[in-house]
């Protein structure tokens, strides 16, 4: 079906001092009660129009009377979830980091509303599909958005893989063409090949052909292995998994208190059953296959072999490495080798956390269809005051999700590309209120002559 209208809009409005802000939020209440326009036309106004200043409001809504009830809010000092203000100091830009979820986040449906109502990410994951579709055998819309509600295809490693990368990669294509470039970008395990897509480590068709290799042989390898998240800290961990060294590994150090193994399923159990002993709790994950393990072994030469088609590159912005914990050196480039050990090693997640952190990175957007990855992050930095906003929340309006996220941005001081963020969208600008000026005299009075 053709893109359709976005079911809610976002209504941007700053000034230079809280009581210019509040009598234009009085004015432009007024005036919506008495005109009853589009909201896209009030919002693409005020938006596209008009210079952002310091104190800012973000309201969304689908109707005037939502933007108009926003906006009364604003002025009577009350907490609703459409509302976003701040104060930010002139030229206040946040330093962006972009997160992209791992497997597990997938789910039927995800990001269906976007398809269908955002033609920047329904461009973007058309491309990957028609990529795609000479490679799958199933379609990738197929796929993710089944007819058959019941259909599990996307949950088998050979689909959910190249699924979640284009579907992250759409997403991604959509918040740079609303102005938001990140600084550095981290991706979890798979989504780690979108963020060295992202960071032109490779192009979008060889990114593709990867990932795509990867989970048709990782889809091919039995199902005896397990996943399980043990909270505890992976030094004890390690010690607890030395038994049994050969069947189990440590596949992801996701924060001080969370570490994944990953092996064949009797020794899985066998190490929590002696964590339990110890008192150290742990939960079973639902996994396909044992990723990160030595049951990955046997189809490391062949992913390599493949690997070796593709064309390499250093990133051109700050990528963390799963593999090392740390941001990649300048000169540094991922090739098959790397990608090779990528598939068997543990995730350094809470180390690349940290080299974040040390970029001064203050807000994480998470690329993916779950915020899988905001709280792991959070408690891997305690400490910190950043910004944590995800993309979209499974059972949660696309839009609502999304559009949080961004009026949140653009409170705290983000220069939003407003023309990029309608594109694709009939629009047509509206009569607003003007800015309220100081009302005050400059002139040098003359002293009569005497």
């Amino acid at each position: 079906s053709e893109t359709t209208e976005r079911p809610r809009h976002i209504f941007a409005l700053s000034a230079k001092t809280d009581s210019a802000l509040l009598e234009l939020a009085e004015q432009t209440s007024i005036q919506i009660e008495s005109m009853k326009l589009p909201v896209s036309g009030y919002a693409f106004t005020a938006n596209t129009t008009r210079s952002h200043f310091e104190h800012r409001l973000a309201v969304q809504a689908s109707t005037p009377a939502e933007l108009k009830a926003g906006l009364d809010a604003f002025m009577s000092n009350t907490n609703i979830s459409s509302l976003s203000t701040g104060h930010i100091k002139p030229g206040t830009q946040p330093k962006i980091a972009f997160l992209f979820t791992g497997q597990g986040a997938q789910y039927i449906g995800m990001g269906r509303q976007l398809y269908e109502t955002q033609p920047v990410f329904r461009a973007a994951l058309d491309q990957c599909a028609d990529i795609l579709n000479t490679i799958l055998d199933r379609p990738l819309l197929d796929v993710m958005y089944p007819q058959d509600k019941s259909d599990t295809l996307l949950n088998q490693t050979t689909y959910t893989q190249p699924a979640l990368f284009a579907f992250e990669y759409a997403l991604a294509t959509m918040w740079r063409s609303w102005g938001f470039e990140p600084q550095a970008v981290l991706g979890h395990s798979v989504g780690e090949y979108v963020a060295a897509c992202i960071a032109s480590v490779f192009t979008l068709e060889d990114g593709l052909r990867l990932i795509a290799e990867r989970a048709r042989l990782m889809g091919s390898l039995p199902n005896n292995g397990t996943m399980a998240a043990v909270f505890a800290d992976s030094s004890r961990v390690a010690d607890a998994l030395k038994p049994y060294h050969s069947q189990v590994s440590i596949a992801a150090v996701n924060g001080p208190d969370n570490t994944v193994i990953s092996g064949e399923k009797f020794a899985v159990q066998n190490v929590l059953d002696a964590l339990t002993k110890l008192g150290i709790s742990s939960k079973p994950l639902t996994v396909s296959h044992a990723f990160h393990s030595p049951l990955m072994d046997s189809i490391l030469d062949d992913f390599e072999s493949a690997a070796r088609r593709i064309q390499f590159n250093a990133p051109r912005l700050s990528l963390s490495s799963n593999l090392f914990g740390g941001i990649l050196e300048p000169d540094s480039v991922p090739d098959a080798s790397y990608w090779r050990q990528h598939i068997r090693a543990e995730v350094k997640f809470s180390e690349g956390m940290k080299s974040l952190a040390d970029l001064g990175i203050d807000t994480f957007i998470e690329i993916g269809p779950s915020p899988t990855l905001l709280s792991m992050g959070k408690r891997c930095l305690p400490e910190s005051k950043a910004a944590w906003l995800p993309s979209l929340r499974q059972g949660q309006d696309d839009w609502q999700v999304i559009l949080d996220s961004l009026g949140k941005l653009y409170t705290q001081g983000a220069d939003v590309n407003w023309a990029g963020f309608d594109e694709g969208y009939s629009r047509q600008k509206v009569s607003l209120p003007n800015y309220p000026f100081d009302r005050q005299r400059y002139w040098f009075e003359s002293a009569p002559k005497k």
